[in-house]
């Protein structure tokens, strides 16, 4: 367990962080770790972006900001204290702020505090489905995949996140994995023969 005493803790760790669409790099991430020696630390809870302003929306629906907003600082005491050697955080963008200004100055705050000590990568959350179930939809077009295609501005709406780590100093860097999913029109649902959807809003541990 990475989050046991500190003795027991490689030097060589990557933290990761969020919620579930965070979970999702554990499958790409994990071989590339283990080639390279390092360990991977995950902190995630369900909904909530790594932001001590804590997300207040779900949607469009008021939510209180304070589980999202103790969990990112009891999850950036975690992080300072376990002096991983980088940190990649990613979420949903489903989790947002009535004041994304707030928001982003929030995040700027938090940041600040892991890259006195460790690089940090902001990965931009991956497409959405538009609200369809991804398997249903596939299997009401079996012949036309295509047909749940989403178009690329509805798929990748506005992510606070990737947005503000443009201007965050030169130890805070940006992925953008969207052009595995979309041409400049639209986003699949099938990429390679692969489904990328197991749900509504998280792909298959397959894709």
């Amino acid at each position: 367990d990475p989050f046991c005493e500190k003795e027991q803790r490689n030097p060589r760790v990557i933290a990761v962080v969020g919620d579930s669409h965070a979970q999702t790099l554990y499958k790409g991430l994990l071989p590339l770790a283990e080639a390279r020696g390092y360990q991977l630390a995950f902190f995630l809870k369900g909904g909530c972006p790594l932001n001590t302003v804590g997300s207040d929306l779900w949607h469009t629906t008021p939510r209180p900001a304070q589980g999202c907003g103790e969990w990112s600082r009891s999850t950036l005491r975690d992080i300072l204290d376990l002096r991983p050697s980088l940190v990649i955080t990613s979420a949903y963008v489903g989790g947002g702020w009535s004041d994304p200004d707030a928001a982003a100055q929030g995040y700027l705050d938090t940041w600040g505090q892991i890259t006195s000590l460790a690089p940090l990568v902001v990965v931009r959350d991956y497409p959405g489905t538009g609200g369809v179930w991804g398997p249903e939809c596939l299997a009401k077009h079996p012949h036309d995949t295509d047909a749940c295609a989403v178009p690329r501005a509805e798929a990748l709406p506005r992510d606070v996140a990737y947005e503000t780590a443009a201007h965050a100093g030169p130890r805070v860097s940006r992925l953008d994995f969207s052009d595995v999913y979309c041409d400049t029109e639209r986003c699949y649902p099938v990429v390679g023969g692969l489904p990328v959807y197991w749900d509504a809003d998280h792909i298959t541990g397959t894709f």
